[in-house]
């Protein structure tokens, strides 16, 4: 698990970039069975004052020894 805020607004810096993640929430799972890899990823994140959800899931299979 991941989790970040990033503040912005205080007297004395610079305006904020553009399409800058201002929160962020991920999530991560990784687990393997035998030769199968599996991969799960949930991030959450504001960005320009906008909600933006990403799901990633994975499957990875290895042959030979």
């Amino acid at each position: 698990m991941r989790l970040a805020q990033d503040v912005l607004k205080q007297p004395g810096t610079f305006q904020s970039l553009p399409d800058r993640e201002t929160r962020l929430w991920e999530n991560r799972l990784d687990w393997s069975v035998g030769r199968i890899d599996m991969q799960a990823i949930l991030r959450l994140s504001y960005v320009d004052g906008r909600q933006r959800e990403a799901f990633m899931f994975r499957i990875q299979r290895t042959f030979g020894e």
